[in-house]
C-alpha cells in the first residue's frame, strides 16, 4: 500500500512493510520538517485582492503554520483550505482590514495592525475565544479600543465622558449637593430652595428675590413691589394682600424689565384680600406668569356667571354684550333716571340721555351738492336755492334702513342721483335719476341696493307771461305723467286760439283750444293722440288704449275778451273785485316715447300778461 497524508497537517503515512531502507528520508522530509512548519511562523504577503494560502501534501505550505504574518498591502481576502481544522494566530502586519476565510466563506475581519487567534472548522475561520476568566493588561487601554486610558479612578467621583479624550470627573463637594446641568455639563450644585420664604410684612416699596413670599399691608398707603430683575426659569415670588386693603390703596408689582403675562406693564392689584404667584418662564416669550388666588378676609372673586359688583375698577377697552366701547367707562354715582339711555357725543364718555317722548327731524339746509352719508340719517335735507345735482353714498353703504327727507325750497330744480347705477323708485318705476321741482318735497328710502321716493309734496313751476306767444316746461317733465297746468290773468283782445303741444323723443303732438266769440271749442289733434275736450278726463281715458298716458287738467281765465263766451262761467276776483270769464277742460296723449316737454302756443290772436302755472297731480 502506497504512503498517505494526515488530514489537517498533511503528513507521511507510510504504510506497513513500505519504504524499506529510505524510511528515514520520508520521516525527515514529510513528517518531521512537516511538524517543524506547522507549529511554527511563517509571513506571507498580501496582494490586497483574494490571496489563496495551501496544505499541500508532503511539501511546504503557509496555511499549514500555526502563526502567519500578513505583509504587503491589506484590504483584501486570503483563503486557507476546505475542511482543514486547526488553529491559526494571525498578524494583519498591513495598514487596511484583511478578511481571513475558508474558500466560499465569509471568515473574519482582521482590523490593521492587529493580533488574533482564529480556528478553523472545517467550514470557515471563527475566532478562538470568547471568555477571559482574568485579563491583565500591561498598560492603560485607550478610550479607541473601550478603555478609559487611565491606570486609576478617583474614588466617589462621577465619571463623564470625554469624546476619545481620557473621561474628567465631579467630586461630590459639599454635602448635600447635586449633580446639576447647565445645558452643556454636569456639576456638583446646592439644591434649589424648597419653598418660598416669608418675610416681616412690607409697608413701603420693596425689591423681592427668587422664592421670596411677601406679605404686603397698605393701610397707610399704596406703594409698589418690584420683581427680581434676572429671574432664572421657575424662579418664584408671592405678593399677598396681609391687611386686605389692596381695593382700597392699590398695590403695584413692578416688573423691573421683564413682561408680566407677556405684557411689558407693571400689574395694579385692586382686589383686597388677594394673593398672586409670580413665576418666571424663560421659554418663548419670556415673561412672569400670573396666578391669582382669593384668600378668606374680605376678597371678591369675579365669576363668569351672576351679578357682578367691582369696586374701584378701570375696565379697558371691555365688551358689554355686543358693543365694543373704545374708551374707559366710568359711571360713578349717578344711574340716570328711568328710561335714559347712554348716549355718545362722539368722543369721550357716553352720558345718560332722556329720549324725546316725540321724534325729532334735524334740518340741514344747503345750497350745492354735498354727499349724502350715514350722517344724514333722518335729517330734512332743505335745498333752499341753487339747481344742481344732489349725490349718495352707495346704498350698501348706508344700509338698509336708511331715510331722509329732502325738499326743493328754492325756485331751481334738484337732481337726485344715486350713486353709480343705482336707481331710485317712484310709483313702482325704477329712475337713474329724479328731478325735484320747486316746492316739491319726499321721503327717501334706502334698502341697501337702491332708494326709494314718497312724495310729500308735489311741486309746480311758475312762469310770468310778458308779450309772448309761447311757454314751454321741459326739466322734469318726462318723470311725471299727471299736469295740472293753470293759465290766469291772460288779456284777450280777438278771437284767439292757443295750442297745447307735447313734444316727444321722434314727434311733437298738438291739440287746439279755440276761443272765439260763440264758444271754446277742442279739435282734434294735427299730430297723433294728443286731446283736448271740455268735459271730463274720464270719457277721454275710457276711449284710450296704450300705456304711458300724459294727462291733466287745464283751467283758463281770461281778464278781458271781445264778447262773452257761450260754455264760460264768470268769477269775480276776491282783491280787485274784476270780473273775468273762467273755463276748465282737459288734455291726454298716449305716449309711447319719452317726453322732453310740455308747452302752450298761441296760435292766433291776442294774449298779454298773467302766468302760467304748471303743478303735478
Amino acid at each position: 500500500m502506497p504512503t498517505s497524508f494526515s488530514t489537517n497537517l498533511a503528513l507521511a503515512l507510510p504504510a506497513t512493510g513500505e519504504l524499506s531502507g529510505t524510511w528515514g528520508t520520508t520521516v525527515n522530509s514529510n513528517i518531521t520538517n512537516m511538524l517543524d512548519e506547522a507549529l511554527g511562523y511563517q509571513a506571507f504577503s498580501a496582494t490586497g485582492g483574494s490571496d489563496t494560502l495551501t496544505i499541500p501534501d508532503g511539501t511546504t505550505g503557509v496555511a499549514r503554520s500555526i502563526y502567519i504574518q500578513l505583509n504587503g498591502t491589506g484590504g483584501g481576502t486570503v483563503n486557507v483550505p476546505t475542511a482543514k481544522t486547526k488553529m491559526y494566530f494571525v498578524f494583519n502586519n498591513t495598514a487596511s482590514a484583511i478578511t481571513f476565510k475558508v474558500t466560499g466563506q465569509t471568515g473574519v475581519s482582521i482590523p490593521a495592525a492587529a493580533k488574533i487567534a482564529l480556528v478553523s472548522n472545517g467550514t470557515d475561520i471563527i475566532t478562538a475565544e470568547n471568555y477571559f476568566s482574568a485579563l491583565t493588561l500591561g498598560a492603560a487601554l485607550p478610550v479607541a479600543s473601550g478603555g478609559t486610558s487611565l491606570t486609576t479612578l478617583t474614588a466617589n467621583n462621577v465619571i463623564l465622558g470625554n469624546g476619545t479624550s481620557a473621561p474628567t470627573f465631579v467630586a461630590p463637594s459639599t454635602t448635600g449637593n447635586v449633580l446639576t446641568s447647565n445645558g452643556t455639563t454636569w456639576a456638583s450644585s446646592a439644591p434649589a430652595a424648597g419653598g418660598i420664604t416669608y418675610t416681616t410684612t412690607k409697608t413701603s416699596n420693596y425689591t423681592a428675590v427668587a422664592n421670596d413670599g411677601v406679605l404686603t399691608n397698605t393701610t397707610a398707603g399704596a406703594f409698589t413691589v418690584n420683581l427680581p430683575a434676572s429671574p432664572s426659569n421657575g424662579d418664584q415670588v408671592i405678593v399677598a394682600d396681609a391687611a386686605g386693603t389692596w381695593g382700597t390703596n392699590n398695590l403695584t408689582v413692578g416688573r423691573n424689565g421683564n413682561n408680566i403675562a407677556d405684557v411689558a406693564q407693571d400689574l395694579v392689584c385692586d382686589i383686597s384680600g388677594a394673593s398672586v404667584q409670580f413665576v418666571y418662564n424663560s421659554s418663548g416669550t419670556a415673561s412672569w406668569e400670573v396666578f391669582a388666588q382669593i384668600g378668606g378676609n374680605g376678597g371678591t372673586a369675579v365669576t363668569l356667571t351672576g351679578t357682578q359688583t367691582l369696586t374701584n375698577k378701570t375696565l379697558t377697552a371691555p365688551t358689554i354684550a355686543s358693543a365694543n366701547l373704545t374708551t374707559a367707562l366710568t359711571l360713578a354715582g349717578a344711574a340716570g333716571t328711568n328710561g335714559q339711555v347712554l348716549t355718545s357725543a362722539g368722543s369721550g364718555l357716553p352720558s345718560w340721555t332722556t329720549i324725546s317722548s316725540s321724534p325729532t327731524v334735524v334740518r340741514s339746509a344747503r345750497t350745492s351738492d354735498t354727499v349724502l352719508g350715514t350722517a344724514d340719517v333722518s335729517k330734512l335735507i332743505d335745498i333752499t336755492s341753487g339747481t344742481f345735482s344732489q349725490t349718495f353714498t352707495a346704498a350698501a353703504t348706508l344700509g338698509n334702513g336708511w331715510f331722509c327727507y329732502i325738499q326743493n325750497s328754492g325756485t331751481g330744480y334738484v337732481t337726485l342721483d344715486p350713486s353709480g347705477s343705482e336707481t331710485i323708485t317712484r310709483d313702482g318705476v325704477a329712475f337713474t335719476t329724479w328731478v325735484l321741482w320747486p316746492q316739491e318735497s319726499a321721503l327717501i328710502v334706502c334698502d341697501g341696493t337702491g332708494f326709494y321716493y314718497t312724495n310729500l309734496k308735489k311741486g309746480q313751476i311758475v312762469q310770468t307771461l310778458g308779450t309772448q306767444t309761447s311757454v314751454a316746461f321741459a326739466t322734469g317733465v318726462a318723470y311725471r305723467t299727471r299736469l295740472d297746468l293753470t293759465i290766469e290773468g291772460i288779456s284777450v283782445d280777438t278771437d284767439a286760439v292757443l295750442s297745447l303741444q307735447l313734444n316727444t323723443t321722434n314727434a311733437s303732438k298738438t291739440s287746439q283750444i279755440i276761443i272765439n266769440t260763440s264758444a271754446v271749442q277742442s279739435a282734434t289733434a294735427t299730430t297723433g293722440n294728443f286731446n283736448y275736450i271740455n268735459n271730463s278726463v274720464s270719457s277721454w281715458a275710457l276711449n284710450q288704449t296704450g300705456t304711458n298716458r300724459l294727462f291733466g287738467q287745464i283751467s283758463l281765465s281770461f281778464g278781458s275778451i271781445g264778447t262773452t263766451l257761450n260754455g264760460w262761467g264768470t268769477r269775480v276776483n276776491s282783491s280787485s273785485n274784476q270780473e273775468y270769464q273762467y273755463h276748465a277742460g282737459f288734455f291726454g296723449s298716449i305716449n309711447s316715447t319719452s317726453v322732453t316737454s310740455f308747452g302752450l302756443y298761441l296760435a292766433s290772436g291776442n294774449l298779454t300778461g298773467g302766468t302760467v302755472t304748471i303743478t303735478e297731480l
